[in-house]
């Protein structure tokens, strides 16, 4: 959340004061260990960057599809889980800019990778099983 409150104060600046902010952007991402971070505008099914750290490994972030990939819940907030990359990601809504996303990304250890998938089939269980 941390990251989402720095995108949010900073919101001028990823307009007028691009590698600046990039820079500043890039430690903030770099502190709370994450291994990518982007910041991208939605807009007719389409996806522009406009803030990256260097390392961001998403891979084809310009076909994202916001509306059907991702779940968000009632905070703005959606999971991506990807067990091909050992990547969990989370995409954020950015308040300050209309239709702008904050996607954070970390590199996990497979044992981390199989408890949420773990937790997570259990959570389908218990659902299946209320119906």
């Amino acid at each position: 959340r941390s990251l989402r409150r720095f995108v949010e104060k900073n919101t001028a600046d990823i307009v007028t004061n691009t590698i600046d902010f990039e820079q500043k952007f890039s430690g903030q991402a770099a502190t709370l260990s994450l291994t990518e971070a982007v910041i991208f505008l939605h807009s007719d099914n389409q996806n522009k960057v406009l803030a990256k750290t260097p390392f961001s490994f998403f891979p084809t972030i310009e076909n994202l599809n916001i509306d059907l990939d991702f779940s968000f819940d009632q905070f703005g907030q959606a999971l991506l889980v990807n067990e091909d990359d050992n990547y969990i990601r989370s995409v954020i809504e950015i308040n300050t800019i209309p239709n702008t996303y904050l996607l954070a990304g970390r590199l996990v250890k497979d044992k981390v990778l199989r408890h949420i998938q773990l937790a997570d089939g259990a959570n389908n269980l218990i659902k299946d099983l209320e119906k």
